[in-house]
């Protein structure tokens, strides 16, 4: 089993390749629970006293059957399960664990690609040739409609924490 961090919490890594999660729970006698996730395999259960979560990841190869099982103690904190398996991925090539990015990066990201979209929608001639699009953000107004649909504003933005998202205090 293989230990790394994922937004400072401790994760175990273990791959299974003759037997599989769900049979090795039933063999030790712990309860689960499959947690309600269409698009991933979780499972709750308690060891030790602590609850703790699995994630069961398949990877795509396809002339093998294995698992990888990520096991946790507690939710990831920005509910993203595929973080994990990207944040062991990415470590395991030598890069520094994720940081946990803040509210104000995600919505800012959000708005920033709904402005582009709704700019691209409206005016589709200045997207089709490299040497019509401008440089800079998008339209300021696009930008802060975007930002309304989210339920916020900028002046909200500059508000929370943005330590990993200068670009707020240039606009």
């Amino acid at each position: 089993m293989k230990e790394f961090k994922h937004y400072g919490k401790e994760v175990w890594r273990q791959v299974l390749s003759e037997t599989n999660w769900v049979e090795e729970l039933k063999k030790s006698g712990l309860e689960y629970v499959a947690l309600p996730d269409i698009e991933h395999e979780i499972y709750k259960y308690v060891k030790d006293g602590k609850e703790r979560y699995a994630l069961i990841h398949y990877p795509d190869v396809p002339e093998e059957y294995w698992q990888e099982v990520y096991i946790i103690e507690k939710i990831p904190d920005d509910l993203n399960w595929d973080n994990i398996v990207k944040d062991y991925r990415w470590q395991s090539r030598g890069d520094e664990p994720m940081k946990l990015p803040t509210r104000a990066r995600l919505l800012y990201d959000e708005a920033d690609h709904r402005a582009y979209e709704w700019e691209k929608e409206e005016n589709p001639e200045r997207f089709t040739d490299w040497r019509n699009l401008q440089a800079g953000h998008i339209d300021p107004k696009q930008f802060r409609l975007a930002l309304m649909s989210l339920g916020t504003s900028l002046e909200e933005l500059k508000e929370m924490d943005h330590e990993d998202t200068p670009e707020i205090d240039e606009l």
